[in-house]
């Protein structure tokens, strides 16, 4: 049942690592978990081996470290999650949903619309996995995004019935324009 534990929650914090530096923090985390989780069954074993226990409840009492420990990390991380880093940000007026994914170690932005079909994605993306990003739509269907590797400012806008992505952050951007990034896309630090 150690090894049992120990594979399931191996499995959950790996689905969810962005890139390769986040498993150096996750793996002295798995090392310590299953350490309590093997002192846990022992002492299970310990107070349970002369009793008669139905097969479900102690099942139950051997697989309860895990259950726990998924169902805090799904809280922790709705608790934890910024508002301008969720994966799914649906458009002030609800007409758009941008989706951020992880591939190839990169960010990538993509666009759909009300129906879920696909409308941009950006394949070519420069941002890079193990630098942090911050996204949010501003009133105007705009959607901007930081990239704390550079500290550019980026957004995109729908103009001619397609989505171009454009650098806001130089100065002579920042003139040519009479808009600004709002200021929920930028983290807390900054």
């Amino acid at each position: 049942m150690i090894v049992t534990n120990f594979v399931v929650l191996l499995i959950y914090m790996l689905y969810d690592i962005q890139n390769a530096f986040q498993m150096y923090i996750v793996l002295p985390e798995i090392i310590v978990l299953l350490v309590l989780s093997s002192v846990y069954h022992v002492i299970l074993w310990l107070f349970t081996r002369n009793k008669k226990l139905k097969s479900v409840v102690k099942i139950s009492l051997y697989l309860l470290p895990v259950i726990m420990l998924v169902l805090l990390g799904i809280l922790l991380s709705k608790i934890l999650e910024l508002p301008n880093q969720q994966p799914k940000l649906v458009s002030c007026d609800s007409k758009y949903t941008m989706y951020m994914d992880m591939k190839d170690n990169r960010w990538v932005a993509s666009i759909y619309d009300e129906q879920g079909k696909k409308l941009y994605s950006d394949d070519n993306s420069d941002f890079h996995g193990q630098f942090n990003v911050y996204w949010t739509w501003d009133d105007d269907d705009r959607l901007w995004l930081y990239n704390s590797d550079d500290s550019l400012v980026y957004y995109w806008i729908r103009a001619r019935g397609e989505w171009q992505k454009i650098c806001w952050s130089t100065e002579s951007d920042k003139n040519v324009h009479d808009f600004y990034p709002p200021k929920a896309l930028y983290p807390k630090y900054k």
